[in-house]
């Protein structure tokens, strides 16, 4: 690693940039997602279909460091 392998982790936990080599990562907004989740597990319950169809996007950002 990084010559024949890249790897990248998902989530940003804080012992990605202590590793060695340290882990590339992509950062998600949990708690947007969290949300995102509980509001679509709701309306399946209530039978509602249409804001289940919905499709959301949440925003990730790739913290490259020296894994890719």
């Amino acid at each position: 690693i990084p010559d024949d392998v890249r790897i990248v982790g998902f989530d940003n936990l804080f012992l990605s940039a202590h590793l060695t080599p340290s882990l590339t990562t992509v950062n998600i907004e949990k708690r947007r997602l969290g949300r995102e989740a509980v509001r679509t597990l709701v309306a399946l319950v209530r039978g509602s279909r249409e804001d289940t169809m919905l499709k959301t996007i949440v925003r990730a950002e790739l913290i490259e460091r020296e894994s890719a």
